[in-house]
């Protein structure tokens, strides 16, 4: 029996990962969720579940492995990208007492989750961004552009800048670092689930059509077999060593792909992904867990279209 932590059990990503490993009968688990908030729904998916205080408290790490060792944990799903943050400096604390995680090595996820840091690692490695300006705006906004916060999750606090909006007062209201970036029109939207062995491979590439969002969230959607997208996400996952599960979006416009963002984490709609043929959870379990990956799974072109889900308590 393997004890697995879901951390993050209100969020999308948690979800998702929750309902595939509740679905699967590939390997003996007990599922055990936390949150800070205690109607977070997937709290109540699981066998067992704990709350927590916020990531930023200086108790967070130390209630971690306390209740880690309590109920015998022997590994953590962290797909937040806050929560990883802090846990991942933390990694070989945790694997000294026996519980690995899907998480990568603090310094590697900064460099993804910092938009800045990000947009720089494009530049070197010559992979195309839309426009970028960073902490600043162009002299003038003559086209849509989207302004986003250069730490955030899951596109909140973006929005679209559009000609003749009072740039003084974005500043004033997000007083925070950012990126202004050139808005693509007209070119479709990916997210691509990568999977990588611990020396940062790509093994699996599942490019998704982006159909419907909602507040950054794919709600329709369709896995693709595209060559250009698969060997597109691998160049970009080589270059930033990313090991595990991680999420691509770009925008791919008359043959030239945008690159918009690299989620060191699952994706919402990494179940999509599941159900084309590739569980990028339990891949993950067993190689951090037995050091083993099958690589020799195949996806096939499914569409995915969500709908709402209660839990009453």
């Amino acid at each position: 029996m393997n004890n697995v932590l879901i951390m993050g059990a209100g969020s999308g990503p948690s979800i998702s990962i929750i309902k595939i490993l509740n679905k699967q009968k590939e390997i003996d688990l007990r599922l055990i969720a936390c949150d800070m908030d205690n109607l977070a729904s997937g709290l109540y998916l699981c066998d067992d579940y704990f709350l927590t205080p916020s990531c930023s408290d200086p108790t967070f790490v130390d209630f971690i492995e306390s209740m880690c060792k309590k109920l015998k944990i022997n590994f953590i799903f962290c797909p937040l990208d806050v929560e990883s943050l802090v846990l991942s400096k933390h990694k070989k604390r945790f694997q000294n007492l026996g519980i690995e995680m899907s998480c990568d090595h603090w310094e590697k996820i900064i460099l993804a989750t910092d938009k800045s840091l990000a947009h720089c690692i494009c530049k070197l490695f010559k992979i195309k961004t839309p426009k970028t300006y960073i902490n600043k705006f162009p002299s003038k906004i003559l086209k849509k552009h989207i302004y986003k916060p250069a730490i955030g999750v899951g596109g909140k606090n973006n929005f679209v800048i559009k000609k003749y909006i009072d740039l003084k007062k974005i500043k004033t209201e997000n007083d925070t670092q950012f990126l202004c970036q050139e808005y693509i029109e007209g070119g479709t939207e990916y997210s691509i689930d990568i999977f990588c062995d611990n020396s940062g491979q790509p093994v699996y590439c599942i490019p998704r059509e982006r159909i419907s969002v909602k507040s950054g969230q794919m709600v329709k959607g369709r896995t693709v077999k595209d060559k250009q997208l698969e060997e597109y996400a691998k160049y970009v996952a080589k270059s930033f060593k990313i090991a595990g599960a991680s999420c691509l979006q770009c925008i791919r416009k008359n043959s030239e792909i945008f690159f918009i963002e690299y989620n060191p984490r699952y994706g919402t709609g990494v179940n999509l992904s599941n159900a084309a043929g590739v569980s990028l959870p339990i891949l993950d379990l067993k190689m951090r867990v037995n050091n083993h990956i099958n690589k020799s799974l195949t996806f096939k072109e499914i569409t995915m279209s969500r709908y709402w889900n209660e839990v009453f308590i």
